[in-house]
């Protein structure tokens, strides 16, 4: 592996760059749409579209994001009635999370919006191209394992 000349040619800050260009790309489709939802929050509620009734720490793991950001965007999301913790009856020490009706009917405007987002991050990449990043980032998230 050569060694990087300089931050253009540096494949770690170019990812961290992407990263925040998404980041305020999708919290500008997200206001521009009118939904009071930062990414952060997208993200559980993602998760929670597809999976719901889980843990903090079940959302922790998923998002590979530590507790204690996941338990403060929960707080908020709670207070923005999207979600709601409901005791685990299995496990007394634990609460699930639910969706509530408006974290639900979100779903389908939020997904076509970041789903904008998507095609126009990717819309100048060959099916090869992508095909070629997945792996990389695969492998380089593997090195972290």
């Amino acid at each position: 592996m050569k060694t990087p000349n300089s931050l253009e040619e540096n494949l770690l800050f170019q990812i961290s760059e992407v990263a925040k260009l998404l980041h305020k790309r999708l919290t500008i489709a997200f206001e521009e749409g009118g939904f009071d939802v930062t990414p952060e929050q997208f993200s559980i509620l993602a998760l929670l579209w597809y999976k719901e009734g889980i843990n903090q720490q079940d959302i922790a793991n998923e998002l590979r994001r530590d507790k204690t950001t996941i338990a403060r965007i929960i707080s908020n999301m709670i207070n923005r009635n999207l979600i709601i913790k409901i005791p685990d009856q299995l496990d007394k020490r634990n609460n699930l999370i639910y969706l509530t009706k408006k974290g639900k009917e979100l779903q389908t405007e939020m997904v076509a919006t970041s789903g904008k987002v998507y095609v126009q991050t990717m819309q100048r990449l060959s099916a090869k191209d992508v095909a070629v990043s997945l792996s990389v980032l695969k492998q380089i998230t593997k090195n972290f394992e």
